[in-house]
């Protein structure tokens, strides 16, 4: 099967609280989902609990300002938006 990018979701942010409700985008089963959190302050993402299954790639700091964590999961039939 080839690759092809299918649809991405809308951008989320949240300078409010600790937690980002992520909407994905309409999926298909077998669909690879993936996720690009930056935050400030180099602060710990935990991926999701609800629908589970999401894989860390990266968690990366750069310098004492900035932090990157990007996550990845397989849609599955049933499956809905994650919070980080």
């Amino acid at each position: 099967m080839a690759v092809a990018w299918v649809r991405n979701g809308a951008l989320a942010n949240n300078a409010t609280t600790t937690t980002l409700a992520v909407v994905a985008p309409t999926c298909a089963a077998g669909d690879l989902l993936v996720a690009f959190i930056f935050n400030k302050d180099n602060l710990d993402v935990t991926a999701p609990t609800d629908g589970g299954g999401w894989t860390p790639i990266l968690e990366q700091n750069f310098g004492t300002v900035q932090r990157v964590s990007i996550f990845y999961r397989v849609f599955v039939a049933g499956d809905s938006a994650a919070t980080f």
